[in-house]
């Protein structure tokens, strides 16, 4: 397993649009063939935002915005450092997130679906970040006669709120 931050997108508190609670929408695309030069292996994980100590993370999801080439099967989970599949299941028997080319290939524009608690053992989706973390995209499954991707990116999305210090 590899780990890989060079597309790391740090978080800042001052980039709110609100007054008060601030909430926001943070979004990072990423192009898979950046990470190790499209050679990716199950279980790598990208990290995509680093989140500070008292961020409420509402939802996170993800949006194909380029098709993959290069591997049959690419099966993505979206989560934080604890929970790899905290928002997106990517093998969710009710919302597969497998932006592979084999069968039927999710197209430019598909969003990921919840985890499904029905279909995974999430229950719920929001995150309270009680020390520093990442939100994070883990290759669950990675198949192809080279698996090394020529093309593919993914839009990591996150509707966050600031919750530190809502008094001061």
């Amino acid at each position: 397993m590899a780990e890989y931050t060079t597309v790391v997108q740090e978080m800042k508190r001052g980039g709110f649009p609100a007054v008060g609670a601030k909430i926001g929408v943070i979004d990072l695309e990423i192009d898979l063939t950046d990470i190790n030069s499209g050679t990716l292996a199950d279980a790598d994980i990208i990290q995509a935002f680093t989140l500070p100590i008292g961020i409420l993370v509402l939802a996170a999801g993800m949006e194909v915005t380029e098709l993959v080439v290069g591997a049959a099967q690419v099966v993505l989970d979206l989560g934080d450092g604890t929970t790899s599949n905290q928002f997106v299941d990517g093998s969710d028997a009710g919302s597969p997130f497998d932006i592979g080319t084999s069968g039927s290939q999710l197209a430019v524009g598909t969003y990921s679906q919840p985890a499904d608690a029905i279909t995974s053992t999430i229950v719920g989706n929001a995150l309270v970040v009680g020390a520093e973390d990442t939100l994070d995209i883990t290759v669950q499954a990675i198949t192809g006669a080279s698996a090394t991707l020529t093309a593919g990116k993914v839009r990591v999305w996150a509707v966050v709120a600031d919750i530190d210090a809502l008094n001061g």
